[in-house]
């Protein structure tokens, strides 16, 4: 299950299709990726709430059974179907029913393939938003250097 595959950093999506159909018929709707959950309680860690997370932000199709990390900072991974046609998440809030708290899980993408860091969609770069003038603004705007790498 590896993937998203790229070519010069845009997703390289493949689609069956069966005998007989036509091929431009194919649609383009989502990416397999990888997405790590972080700043989570060690005893919320469950394969439960994986899936769920994986569900608020498309279909989750599997979970890594290993949490990873130190034992302050770990995470959890699920592979997720992510929808083409909504804007990635960086963070998911959560109720901690334990302590009562709102729990802010932020959202990493594994291998993200080109996106708008205005807009958030995959598929374009921010030469190519939609968006007029006067509305764009850095949505995705990291601490480091790299404008992507807080997603990634």
């Amino acid at each position: 299950m590896g993937g998203p595959w790229q070519c010069k950093g845009d997703a390289f999506l493949v689609e069956g299709i069966t005998a007989g159909s036509d091929p431009s018929s194919a649609l383009f709707t989502h990416v397999p990726m990888w997405v790590q959950f972080r700043n989570i309680p060690f005893y919320l860690l469950t394969k439960k709430l994986a899936h769920d997370l994986g569900e608020m932000i498309g279909t989750t199709l599997m979970i890594d059974n290993n949490a990873r990390g130190s034992i302050n900072n770990k995470f959890i991974r699920t592979r997720v179907q992510l929808p083409l046609f909504m804007a990635l998440q960086r963070e998911i809030v959560l109720a901690d029913d334990i302590t009562g708290e709102e729990v802010v899980v932020q959202v990493r993408y594994e291998r993200l393939p080109n996106f708008c860091l205005f807009c958030g969609f995959i598929g374009h770069m921010e030469a190519r938003s939609d968006l007029p003038a006067a509305e764009r603004k850095i949505n995705f705007m990291p601490a480091s250097s790299s404008p992507s790498s807080a997603l990634r």
